[in-house]
Parts: C-alpha cells; structure tokens; sequence
C-alpha cells in the first residue's frame, strides 16, 4: 500500500531520531548532542586543543547525519520511481487483460 508523503516524512524523522542501527548502536542526534555537550565542557574549561578535538568531533556528527539524511532521501526517491514504474505495468496488463478478454469471447461464439 502506498504511503503519503507525510507518513513517509514521519517515518525518516523517526529513524533519524530513534535510529539504533548506526555503527555504535547509539541515535545520532543523541551522539551529537554527547559531542556537543563535550564542546561546551571543553569550551568553559578553556582547554584550546581539546576544544578543536571537540569541535572536529561535533562536526562529524553533523556530517554524519547529513549523510544519513541524504541515503533515506535516496532510499524514498527509489522507492517512489519503483511505485511509479510498478502502476505503469499495471496499467498495461490492464490494457492486455481488456484486449484479450473481447478476443476470448469472439472465440468462444464462434466456436458453438
């Protein structure tokens, strides 16, 4: 059954949020907001190249959820070009179904 742009939207937003399928089994935007409280202790603490390490760390995160978010686009772009491509061939066994169907009872008359 195909599913509404806004249920589709639902859905990304659920994975994104609650995703446990990453490669630490941790949610990325719970890693991100990890990294970035890490920033901010290391930020106050003054510590310049810990902050750097930190800022490094929050921009992967970032990069990483980007990355993310790009891949269940392309995953929802396939399968709307694959729900497409799938109602054309319906149509046109529909369309051979109605051809057939006036040819078979034409036989059949003939045949008595």
């Amino acid at each position: 059954m195909a599913r509404s742009s806004q249920d589709e939207d639902g859905l990304i937003r659920k994975r994104l949020l609650y995703q446990a399928s990453t490669t630490k089994g941790e949610p990325p935007f719970k890693k991100l907001a990890v990294r970035y409280v890490q920033f901010s202790r290391e930020l106050e603490a003054g510590h310049a190249g810990r902050v750097k390490d930190a800022v490094d760390s929050v921009l992967q995160e970032l990069c990483s959820i980007d990355f993310l978010g790009r891949k269940l686009l392309a995953v929802q772009d396939a399968n709307l070009r694959e729900q497409t491509s799938y109602k054309l061939k319906q149509a046109e066994l529909e369309g051979s179904k109605e051809q057939v169907r006036p040819q078979s009872v034409y036989s059949l008359q003939l045949a008595r």
